[in-house]
């Protein structure tokens, strides 16, 4: 239940996947990652091999992305 006036915890990661070439990629990542729980924007951008992702930090943890990424098939460059 959300109270009025409260603010939500959100945090924002960007993490550059150098395997994105396509369309096709771009939706999968969407799919899956809008399947984590507290998810609540996925950006892809094909030409920067990036995605970025803004999710509630209560709900789900950079790592659990970075682990659903890796599951996928995608390596994440620092």
């Amino acid at each position: 239940m959300k109270i009025p006036g409260e603010k939500k915890a959100v945090t924002e990661t960007s993490l550059v996947l150098p395997e994105i070439s396509c369309a096709h990629c771009r939706a999968g990542l969407e799919e899956n990652l809008y399947r984590l729980p507290g998810v609540e924007d996925v950006e892809v951008s094909l030409r920067q091999k990036r995605v970025r992702i803004r999710f509630d930090p209560l709900q789900t943890s950079e790592e659990t992305i970075e682990k659903s990424l890796a599951g996928l098939g995608y390596s994440i460059q620092f």
